[in-house]
């Protein structure tokens, strides 16, 4: 895989080759699709924000970010359907036995899960890879009283959604 221009610029370009120009996608949040559920929707606004307030969002990663919301609303439709009915139902087998069998709603909810975290992981959407992403400057606070003065340092977990 090749890496973003802007992380070459930020390694002192390493290669010393010549760096091809990219294009520029225009800035925003992307129109959500209109076949998408309300609760798709609610998802696709959570996201859509975030990703705005990190400068983030581009209209032509609509795609992807339905991608995400469609998985990720899938899986979790699964896993509360399974927490209801059980992983598994039974069936009647030739011979007359019951037979436990796995519902098709695991492998749904499992396959779900994994798209979500690929789509989820072009944004940032973890830990690991938000460290991957390379957002431009980063602000860099030299002071401690500095740090501890501003509007950050006193989080509440009322204030964390």
């Amino acid at each position: 895989m090749t890496k973003p221009r802007a992380l070459k610029i930020l390694e002192g370009n390493p290669g010393h080759q010549a760096l091809r120009p990219e294009p520029e996608p225009t800035k925003g949040i992307p129109q959500p699709p209109a076949h998408l559920s309300d609760k798709e929707r609610l998802v696709w606004d959570k996201i859509a924000r975030e990703l705005d307030a990190f400068g983030m969002a581009y209209h032509l990663d609509g795609y992807m970010l339905e991608g995400f919301v469609v998985n990720y609303c899938r899986a979790v439709e699964c896993d509360l359907f399974l927490r209801r009915e059980g992983r598994t139902y039974t069936i009647m087998t030739k011979q007359g036995n019951e037979m436990p069998v796995p519902r098709p709603e695991v492998a749904i909810s499992a396959s779900s899960w994994k798209a979500a975290k690929t789509f989820g992981s072009e944004f940032g959407l973890s830990m690991a890879s938000r460290g991957k992403l390379a957002l431009g400057k980063v602000k860099q606070i030299d002071d401690l009283e500095t740090l501890l003065s501003s509007d950050t340092a006193e989080i509440s977990a009322g204030q964390i959604q």
